[in-house]
């Protein structure tokens, strides 16, 4: 579009003040200077920001200092920046070219994730893209240039976002570009709000870290944001409002009222659950918890015939339909460590329950658990901490080693005066209940080599290992050594 015309244009809608006129060139984008410059591309009109606020377009011609034109927005604003921009958009942008890139975009929305759909947004606009929630919480992020991370992260430190947020309009449907001076950065960026059927999830953010903001790629994020949106929802990565059904778990967690939980349920279209597992959901990549909340919902949902999830105390929970056979089987917890890996968090699963008033147990048992030092892994089953549970209760350096068997100290002294591993066999026996092949396949010996050793820790203990009470007695026991070696509670051989 010629100069002129472009300049035209834009005093029909908004007050600019043309200085000079020397030549009339072809425009083909706006661009946005952090800095005033002193000469440019000739085919883009640059436009900066004074000290003074004052708003100022710059055409250069054939690379030359001395500009083509200059004009200037009186008593500019951010808003009018903005406006500015937003109509350059409408004007310079190639719609066809445009809408066949956001058609692609919307088609390859409908078979992949949102991560892919994400990234693929940022590299098309060539800066990084942050979505953050209500409370200026960082969800996501996408950085196409590598070299770019370091400075996003200066950036989203500096307390930038924390001002523009109070004063945007999330379901206002509309762009605003914030030019933050604090902490030293003049780096310019543009905040898109994200609602869904005037439901406010958050914000999109593009700092302008590889490309000045422009005419054009305002033009494509305008188009992307409803593609974006979508998949948001549709993959739940950031909430919606909340399910009427989701509130079920929470008055399983604060009503007695027992006789009215089927009707409360059928209300909602839902089945009070006749055999239930409770999980307690901790983010491990600082997500917030409604964040997580919907990613959980999203990736559960297709897994189990009921999923109920809610935050309840700052807690995200989990009510999961399953009956006991499901419970215990491999591919209940296969599907556990996957979500949990998927969504970067820790579960812990309660036990498997059949009357729903002891949902309020279960959580506390689950409370209970996650605040024991147990090994770090992302599924954790409230049953293989109960010992730990226990333990927790006495919890004496003075007390609890006197409850290891005296069995297993004088092996653990054998062990170091003779250099055996007497004390590590008899627990790989009892780890792999009692049974010799697996026992000696995990320890990578013979079989004779076994039978030898637990021979040996029969001559030495006068205990029977082959009497199942015995067994378990030894398995309390170095429930309680592993206890107090985790806490380094346990620094030497108990006597």
């Amino acid at each position: 579009m010629k100069l002129k015309t472009f300049l035209h244009r834009l005093e029909t809608t908004m007050p600019i003040i043309v200085n000079n006129i020397a030549a009339n060139p072809e425009v083909t984008n706006m661009y946005l200077d952090p800095i005033p410059v002193s000469k440019g591309a000739s085919d883009v009109i640059h436009v900066t920001v004074s000290p003074q606020n004052k708003i100022q377009m710059t055409v250069y011609l054939d690379g030359c200092i001395k500009p083509v034109t200059c004009a200037q927005l009186p008593n500019a604003s951010a808003e009018q920046l903005t406006q500015l921009f937003d109509r350059a958009s409408s004007l310079l942008a190639p719609t066809a070219e445009l809408q066949d890139q956001l058609t692609q975009l919307a088609i390859k929305a409908i078979t992949v994730d949102f991560k892919t759909i994400f990234d693929q947004s940022a590299r098309a606009l060539n800066n990084p893209l942050v979505i953050v929630n209500l409370l200026g919480q960082v969800v996501l992020k996408a950085v196409p240039n590598p070299a770019n991370r370091q400075q996003l992260t200066t950036v989203l430190n500096a307390s930038q976002l924390s001002l523009p947020l109070k004063h945007l309009h999330v379901v206002s449907n509309s762009s605003q570009i914030i030019m933050p001076t604090r902490n030293g950065l003049h780096l310019p960026l543009l905040f898109l709000p994200l609602a869904y059927h005037n439901d406010a999830l958050g914000y999109l953010i593009m700092p302008a870290l590889t490309t000045a903001i422009n005419a054009i790629q305002i033009a494509k994020v305008n188009g992307q944001i409803k593609v974006i949106i979508s998949s948001l929802v549709k993959n739940r990565v950031m909430p919606t409002a909340a399910s009427k059904r989701d509130y079920l778990l929470t008055m399983l967690l604060t009503e007695q009222q027992t006789t009215t939980f089927a009707a409360q349920f059928a209300r909602e279209n839902a089945t009070l659950p006749a055999s239930m597992v409770l999980i307690k959901a901790e983010p491990q990549a600082g997500q917030s918890l409604a964040s997580l909340k919907e990613r959980l919902k999203y990736l559960l949902t297709p897994l189990f015939s009921q999923v109920l999830i809610t935050i309840y105390h700052h807690h995200c929970l989990v009510l999961i339909s399953i009956d006991l056979p499901t419970y215990n089987s491999y591919p209940f917890k296969a599907k556990l460590i996957d979500v949990a890996n998927r969504a970067d968090c820790r579960l812990i699963v309660s036990n498997q329950y059949t009357h729903p008033e002891d949902t309020i147990a279960a959580y506390a048992v689950c409370r209970r658990t996650a605040k024991l030092k147990l090994p770090h892994t992302p599924v954790v089953f409230c049953e293989d901490a109960f010992f730990d549970l226990l333990l927790a209760q006495v919890d004496h350096v003075e007390i609890l080693p006197f409850f290891i068997n005296p069995a297993v100290k004088t092996l653990m002294a054998y062990d170091a005066d003779n250099k055996t591993e007497l004390v590590r066999t008899l627990d790989a026996y009892l780890e792999y209940g009692e049974n010799l092949t697996h026992t000696e396949k995990h320890l990578y010996i013979h079989f004779n080599t076994l039978r030898y050793r637990l021979n040996h820790i029969s001559e030495l203990t006068g205990l029977d290992l082959k009497d199942a009470e015995t067994c378990f007695k030894l398995g309390a026991s170095f429930k309680v050594r592993r206890y107090l070696e985790h806490r380094q509670l346990l620094t030497h051989h108990p006597k």
